[in-house]
């Protein structure tokens, strides 16, 4: 029985690390994009276009 706790609770601990992991990334990715869009306000790019950008991130991310 004791070997049963042991592996529930060695589950939920794996779990919960990955959903620590899961919500570290979707903060790095969040504060990349505000970056982002904060350049693209204050440097214009002649060759790089919002949209343009847009459809590298979502290559990235998908």
């Amino acid at each position: 029985m004791l070997s049963r706790l042991s592996f529930i609770k060695a589950d939920e601990d794996n779990f919960n690390h990955q959903g620590a992991v899961e919500l570290l990334v979707f903060n790095f990715l969040l504060i990349l994009t505000i970056l982002t869009i904060w350049l693209f306000k204050n440097h214009r790019f002649r060759f790089l276009h919002e949209t343009g950008g847009a459809m590298v991130y979502g290559e990235c991310f998908h």
